[in-house]
């Protein structure tokens, strides 16, 4: 399946024409600017295809498949995250409708019946954090994700839509994109309350799908093992 850029460039045609008229490697790359030996191989060289499909193939098997892509990858500069503020309660049905877990190619009703529970309203899972909210215009106190209780942060309450990551214990803003809605099993289907929680973005990407008592063995072995080679940490 060719590109439209290759398409539109038509050097495919332009190399097979000239090498028709038994021009060599060489000329043909003069003749065409920033064109490859390479190239002119693939098109021109009695089994280069093939050959370059399989090695294609080997590249994307194993290891190897992974030395390649940090050795070649070339990705665009990495840019920070933009830090923005949006809406709570679209982070409820993200956890809520497991979109996360859904298959694109299925129907509405088949993804949703893939959730183990009953739907609620999007208000009742926030309210697990900030107990009778109804709206995102209200100043409803937030409690501790641990113990339920009344949560504060140097003296002061905190409220909406302030609270205390469950994992990291950092307070922040749950309308901020650093916020996700965590399945504290690591199920996505799981949609029940009782598995929903606010964690920092950071905390999510380390949890993954793991439950706490894995995340917690797995965070053990890091800490150990980073502490056994500190002195090369400034290396």
């Amino acid at each position: 399946m060719r590109t439209n850029a290759s398409l539109q460039s038509r050097k495919k045609e332009r190399i097979l024409e000239l090498r028709s008229l038994n021009y060599t490697y060489r000329k043909i790359q003069e003749a065409i600017p920033g064109l490859s030996k390479g190239s002119i191989s693939y098109h021109c060289g009695e089994g280069q295809k093939e050959k370059s499909r399989e090695i294609n193939r080997k590249r994307q098997e194993g290891i190897c498949s992974k030395v390649h892509g940090f050795i070649y990858d070339q990705r665009k500069p990495y840019q920070p995250a933009v830090y923005k503020l949006g809406p709570v309660r679209k982070k409820g049905r993200g956890f809520i409708y497991g979109v996360h877990a859904r298959s694109k190619n299925a129907t509405y009703k088949a993804n949703k019946d893939m959730l183990k529970h009953p739907i609620q309203k999007v208000w009742v899972y926030i309210g697990k954090v900030f107990p009778g909210i109804k709206s995102e215009k209200e100043p409803i106190p937030a409690v501790n994700q641990w113990t339920g209780e009344p949560d504060f942060e140097n003296g002061k309450q905190l409220m909406f839509p302030y609270m205390r990551c469950k994992l990291s214990g950092e307070v922040r803003n749950a309308k901020g994109n650093d916020v996700h809605a965590d399945h504290i099993d690591g199920d996505r289907n799981n949609n029940h309350i009782d598995n929903f929680s606010f964690v920092s973005g950071v905390c999510n990407y380390m949890k993954g799908r793991m439950t706490y008592k894995e995340l917690y063995f797995m965070i053990c072995k890091v800490k150990t093992n980073l502490e056994k080679y500190e002195k090369y940490w400034s290396q």
